[in-house]
């Protein structure tokens, strides 16, 4: 009897520890069950929401955008009737470095407000599309952020870019062009319209900080609820340029060189227009000349300038604001055109054909090689060892390999009625002839 006792007491002591060990198991599997959550060893995570409406029980995968064929990472939306707790999702820190590029693509579930009016539709809206996010990891990183409509739309005028496998550069910069022509303000507050601006729009609450009107935008929603394509529907949303600014007149050429850019008036001014800001561009400083300019070519802090009176002008232009004639060619209103190309400047002279200064002293230019023959020359480019002049109704072919002595290589009729040529010049000594 004694010996059954301590059975029936070792049974009731196993029982106890089994119930324990089950019961801890069980709030195991709760703790765990949350959707939306990474497990335990990823809690350090960023949260976001997919929101049409709130997408209630949809599948988030998040991948590189330079391999959309393998995600990093998969989860689910939190799934619950409740709009202050559907959508939740979050990525683990561990996967996301802030310099990466990263696309979120958000499929199935249901919307819990398709109709963007803050009240949770009876019943909710099945929804059989993608929902897209393309954001750096740095604006994913910073927590809190949504994937909306918006998103989509930014990520839908890009997405030929990221297909093609452009740097990311580029395509954020698009984007950037894009998202000031979708929304009015910059939520964030770092004085730029972004992605990571439209990662904070609400549908409900930010319908008056959108260029697009709320009916368009229910469309494009509905579009992606039916999994149908929507883009031919964003063609009336056009880049937006990242700063604009009004010249005083018309100008007839510009050119860019570092944070500048130089154009030239109709009337023959030069204006220098500060870059550095591209969202504020503005006119630095100004250059005034006897006659009227009519082009000009950049080396650095330098301008050579042509001029209808005093010919070929030298102009420094380290100080935008008090920009100085350094230098003049005497006897050179006869050249028409110029070109620059490392330590040479080439011209194209009606009179004296072509003319080679060395440049490296801007202010003291050296006549190192000419070619009179054939002259008038008008218009001249250069590519490689060879440049290329105009004369009438012909293109001339000089090599300049030696600046010291160049000479002609090959000529071509060209036909004065025709208005554009396109020219094989991967053999330029090759002699040319016709059309």
């Amino acid at each position: 009897m004694h010996g059954l006792l301590r059975t029936s007491e070792k049974d009731k002591w196993v029982q106890r520890v089994l119930m324990a060990l089950l019961a801890a198991m069980l709030m195991c599997c709760v703790a765990c069950d949350d959707g939306g959550y990474p497990p335990p060893e990823d809690r350090a995570a960023t949260k976001g929401l997919a929101v049409l409406g709130p997408l209630s029980g949809a599948e988030v995968r998040v991948y590189l955008y330079t391999d959309l064929e393998n995600p990093i990472y998969i989860t689910t939306t939190v799934e619950s009737a409740d709009l202050d707790k559907a959508g939740f999702f979050a990525v683990p820190d561990r996967l996301i470095e802030d310099n990466g590029l990263y696309l979120i693509k958000i499929s199935g579930g249901l919307d819990l407000d398709a109709d963007d009016d803050g009240i949770a539709d009876d019943p909710p809206t099945a929804n059989l599309g993608t929902l897209h996010l393309l954001a750096t990891g740095e604006q994913i990183r910073a927590g809190d952020y949504k994937a909306n409509i918006l998103t989509d739309i930014l990520y839908q005028k890009v997405a030929y870019l990221v297909m093609a496998e452009y740097p990311k550069n580029d395509i954020l910069q698009s984007i950037r062009q894009y998202a000031t022509a979708v929304l009015k303000d910059d939520l964030d507050g770092n004085g730029i319209i972004d992605m990571a601006d439209a990662m904070l729009w609400d549908p409900v609450t930010g319908q008056d900080r959108t260029h697009l009107g709320k009916a368009f935008l229910v469309e494009c929603t509905g579009a992606i609820h039916q999994d149908s394509g929507y883009t031919a529907r964003l063609t009336d949303i056009k880049r937006n340029f990242m700063g604009t600014i009004a010249l005083p007149e018309k100008a007839k050429k510009i050119i860019a060189s570092g944070d500048f850019v130089y154009a030239l008036a109709e009337k023959g001014d030069l204006w220098i227009i500060d870059v550095s800001d591209l969202a504020n561009p503005f006119i630095a400083g100004s250059v005034d000349t006897e006659g009227n300019l009519y082009t000009l070519a950049a080396l650095g802090d330098y301008l050579f300038v042509l001029d209808s009176v005093d010919g070929l002008l030298c102009v420094d232009v380290a100080n935008p604001g008090a920009p100085q004639i350094i230098w003049a060619m005497e006897n050179s209103t006869s050249v028409n055109d110029l070109a620059i190309s490392g330590d040479y400047l080439y011209l194209a002279d009606g009179e004296k054909g072509l003319l080679i200064y060395d440049i490296r002293i801007p202010a003291n230019p050296i006549l190192v090689g000419s070619q009179k023959e054939p002259t008038p020359l008008w218009h001249i480019t250069i590519s490689d060892a060879n440049v290329y002049c105009s004369i009438g109704a012909e293109l001339v072919i000089f090599d300049v390999s030696n600046p010291i002595d160049p000479h002609v290589i090959s000529s071509l009729p060209l036909d004065a009625f025709m208005d554009i040529y396109i020219i094989n010049i991967d053999g330029p000594a090759k002699s040319m002839q016709g059309s």
